[in-house]
């Protein structure tokens, strides 16, 4: 009789505050569903943040290249070739691929070293210098949206199996950026010589083919490496590079092949020119014929990054005008207007 009496006054004695209560069920299914709408609503925030740190990256990447073709200008009175070729394309008349802006500015990036690797006159493809040269990876040169960089081998020209005449197993490492070779109404381009008397001279862009010195009897259009002095339209309304990545990995960007349109894209006067897929753009009814070798993309949102002759670094929405953006890729078109 003691003991229960006591047992029942200590039970009295305590406070509803001390006794412990477990969750239960539906307490922490609620407390789960607060978690999953809090997490859902903080991961569109989180991406676009970590979106903007990649587009300014990005931003900088072209920032720097722009810098470095303007010291080559400085130091050659002229910016680098675009690509050089010794015959007009595509009948598997070229060669070799030589040289290109991508190559020529290294000096100018601190990459003396590699660019010293690349002899464009004693290029052997499976050399140990060849393999190293091709196979580097260059931050610089790779925009932190674009898909991962690999080593793939691309999808045309002399150094890809053009002909039989090299190795199917080389391969060489992507990039991101263009050069703008020029202004194109998508059935001739500025990058591989196609015959060109059927577009205004004035049309070329900042970076262009220029032909393999003692093969300018090959082509009927003969350009020479351009200087800020000639680019008469304005350095602030003329593009001097822009992203370039693609679906189609054989169709990417890669920045030791210079075979033009792997370095190089025109300006075309065509909305389907902003198209990162080159197999859907290849069978988009009523598309220029050259709109899917030379087509602009980004993976930002809804445009892309680009540099300005003058050096600076500004924004292309992928709904800007066809005509203003083609207007923007030459040097002497006499257009006014910007759309950077």
């Amino acid at each position: 009789m003691c003991s229960r009496i006591e047992q029942w006054s200590r039970n009295k004695s305590m406070s509803p505050r001390t006794r412990k209560h477990a969750f239960t069920l539906v307490e922490l299914l609620v407390v789960i569903a607060i978690i999953g709408i809090l997490v859902a609503l903080l991961l569109p925030a989180i991406q676009a943040a970590r979106e903007a740190a990649r587009r300014s990256q990005c931003s900088n990447n072209l920032k720097q290249i722009g810098l470095a073709l303007h010291n080559h200008e400085g130091a050659k009175r002229a910016l680098p070739p675009g690509c050089v070729l010794d015959a007009p394309c595509c009948q598997g008349s070229i060669s070799a691929t030589y040289t290109g802006w991508t190559i020529e500015i290294l000096p100018f990036m601190e990459d003396d070293s590699l660019r010293k690797l690349y002899d464009s006159n004693n290029f052997s493809i499976g050399s140990a210098e060849a393999k190293d040269f091709r196979e580097t990876f260059i931050p610089t040169y790779h925009c932190p949206s674009d898909a991962q960089p690999e080593l793939v081998l691309p999808d045309s020209g002399p150094e890809a199996g053009w002909g039989g005449g090299r190795a199917l197993e080389n391969r060489w490492m992507t990039g991101s950026y263009r050069g703008v070779s020029g202004r194109s109404a998508g059935t001739l381009t500025w990058y591989l010589a196609e015959s060109l008397t059927a577009h205004p001279r004035e049309w070329r862009g900042p970076l262009h083919f220029v032909p393999k010195k003692g093969t300018e009897e090959k082509f009927d259009v003969v350009l020479t490496s351009e200087k800020f002095s000639k680019i008469t339209d304005g350095l602030s309304k003329t593009m001097l590079l822009g992203e370039q990545t693609n679906l189609y990995e054989r169709r990417r960007t890669f920045w030791a092949y210079s075979f033009g349109n792997y370095i190089l894209s025109d300006n075309v006067n065509h909305s389907g020119i902003f198209n990162g897929d080159y197999e859907l753009c290849t069978k988009t009814p009523g598309l220029p014929g050259k709109v899917c070798n030379a087509n602009w993309y980004s993976n930002h949102t809804n445009g892309m990054n680009a540099t300005r002759c003058d050096g600076s670094v500004g924004w292309v929405g992928f709904d800007i005008d066809a005509l203003i953006f083609a207007g923007m890729g030459s040097v002497a078109g006499g257009e006014t207007e910007s759309g950077i």
